[in-house]
């Protein structure tokens, strides 16, 4: 056996220091084969997918004509932005 190879010791010794709080164990993320993105949820890739990916974005401010996919990223913008409500 080669000594990097890892073996029930060292799964042992994983767990133990994940459950002790000494590690974070790595999280699972999900990859965009589009683009790349990567989200931490597979809902989040799927509704990526879905409503932004390869497309334009359906908002955009009249003022600056920055874009949003989401109209409550507008509403935020021209609040935040441009003072309006």
């Amino acid at each position: 056996m080669n000594k990097f190879e890892p073996n029930a010791n060292h799964l042992n010794m994983f767990r133990h220091f994940v459950n002790c709080g000494q590690i974070e164990p790595v999280p699972k993320q999900y990859f965009c084969g589009e683009c790349g993105k990567v989200y931490k949820w597979m809902d989040n890739l799927r509704r990526h997918q879905r409503l932004e990916c390869g497309k334009l974005p359906k908002w955009h401010c009249e003022i600056c004509l920055k874009m949003f996919y989401r109209r409550y990223e507008l509403t935020k913008h021209m609040k935040l932005k441009h003072h309006k409500t």
